[in-house]
């Protein structure tokens, strides 16, 4: 895969923000790439998360955000400011046990936690975001 202007600057604004939407990575690009045109955005995501580059990551209530592909963990999310934080925890444990009381061959995971995170405890006067 060829290391473009446009790659790289995709790859830069996902490593700064962690977890960032379509939307708002064309808004930080555009920026820097005037002329960038939403579908070659789209194109340039699907090759990189097609490459093992970037991983797509659904919440429930939320918009599809990508991130830079990393060691297998945990997304905390908190329920106030909506904060996405990723934290590495072992599940092969888990996965273990539920393959072998469920006859299950487990392929993927998606494991999110939700609470408050230490800045929101803090601030309880701050605005909620209502996330499920």
């Amino acid at each position: 895969m060829k290391a473009t202007l446009q790659r790289l600057a995709i790859l830069e604004e996902i490593r700064k923000h962690g977890h960032i939407d379509v939307e708002m990575l064309f808004a930080a690009l555009q920026k820097h790439f005037p002329t960038l045109a939403l579908g070659t955005l789209y194109r340039n995501l699907n090759e990189l998360s097609q490459k093992g580059i970037l991983t797509e990551v659904t919440l429930p209530g939320q918009k599809q955000k990508y991130e830079i592909r990393k060691a297998p963990h945990v997304h905390l999310i908190c329920e106030q400011c909506g904060k996405i934080e990723d934290k590495t925890i072992d599940l092969h444990a888990v996965i273990a046990q539920l393959e072998k009381e469920n006859h299950y061959k487990i392929s993927s995971k998606a494991v999110s936690f939700y609470g408050l995170c230490e800045a929101c405890q803090k601030d309880p006067s701050a605005t909620v975001k209502k996330i499920p």
